[in-house]
């Protein structure tokens, strides 16, 4: 009888075991992924970011040859970036999710910068006169030279911010689910959008 018990305890104790050592695999695996994710990100090159994130599709719209210094300015800002995983959960073999507090330049700051140099662009004189005789690409080139003008600000100051980020496994690799979405706009802070939306 107490040999069956010792038996018993034993495979239960096995069975804990190898589910805590799935559960931490799995997010280790997660984790793995997003460490190889923001070592992209935060290497600043277009190349190495457009693996996660599509900043051409993200800034299609603004047709300008200031474009590229643009993006090459948000790219920078990325090099200031940090995180820290807080907290992680296994919710199944595949999935697990974890709370990442993210440390990035502090876009509040930003855009006010912005709308006051663009505000300050649209009074002056010499804009007022050529608004009317002014091309598309020209319009957003001086928007992208404010952009770029408060982003290379050496005083801006950072930021945290907790996000919650569910990692997926798919076909043997782990990757956000839903594309990163509410990630990808806490990182870039909707500056392609708010440039877009002003062009």
């Amino acid at each position: 009888m107490k040999k069956a018990a010792k038996i018993f305890c034993a495979w239960v104790l096995a069975g804990m075991l190898l589910f805590a050592f799935t559960a931490c695999r799995a997010e280790d695996g997660a984790g793995k992924a997003l460490d190889a994710l923001m070592l992209a990100l935060r290497s600043g090159a277009k190349e190495q970011v457009q693996i996660y994130y599509d900043m051409d599709t993200a800034m299609e719209k603004l047709v300008t040859e200031d474009k590229t210094e643009l993006e090459n300015a948000i790219l920078e800002t990325l090099k200031k970036m940090d995180y820290k995983v807080v907290a992680s959960q296994k919710q199944d073999d595949n999935k697990v999710s974890m709370e990442v507090k993210l440390t990035t330049l502090d876009f509040t700051v930003v855009m006010d910068r912005f709308v006051e140099q663009v505000q300050q662009m649209v009074s002056d004189e010499e804009y007022r006169n050529r608004i009317g005789s002014m091309s598309k690409e020209e319009y957003q080139g001086l928007i992208a030279v404010q952009m770029i003008s408060v982003l290379r600000q050496e005083d801006i100051p950072l930021a945290e911010t907790t996000v919650q980020v569910t990692m997926e496994k798919e076909n043997g690799k782990w990757k956000m689910q839903n594309g990163g979405a509410e990630f990808f706009d806490t990182v870039f802070a909707n500056l392609a959008k708010a440039v877009n939306s002003l062009v």
